[in-house]
């Protein structure tokens, strides 16, 4: 599976990169503008990611915005929704308003950072992502 980690906090990208990588290639990018360039190479290439986890609270470009500009892009490459990348948000604050816009754009998960290695592969197996 290849995976895209997208935090400003190089400690978080790097524990997160640590738990997945028994799970696939992991790459990183630190905010939302790098995340979409690596995401449109990946599209080039023929690799698209399959998983992506992007934090919420990012400068230049949060992950909100990035969220909307990939379901944007998507749509206008004609991925239908079954293919699409699986994006999971990550936070470290609870924030109810957050997490709606998330979902009503398209995240398949909302996880508190906090929440643990154990909270991330729960969601990725329900997602049927791993076993």
């Amino acid at each position: 599976m290849k995976i895209l980690v997208v935090d400003d906090n190089p400690d978080a990208a790097e524990l997160l990169k640590l738990v997945l990588q028994p799970y696939g290639d992991v790459d990183t990018a630190a905010e939302g503008l790098q995340a979409l360039d690596k995401i449109r190479q990946a599209w080039e290439q023929g690799q698209p990611f399959e998983l992506i986890l992007l934090d919420v609270l990012m400068p230049k470009m949060d992950g909100l915005e990035a969220l909307s500009v990939l379901r944007r892009e998507e749509r206008s490459r004609g991925i239908a929704d079954a293919q699409r990348t699986k994006v999971i948000m990550i936070t470290a604050y609870a924030d109810e308003e957050n997490m709606q816009r998330a979902l009503s754009i398209g995240c398949e998960g909302y996880v508190f950072k906090t929440a643990g290695k154990n909270k991330i592969l729960d969601r990725l197996r329900v997602l049927g992502l791993i076993e």
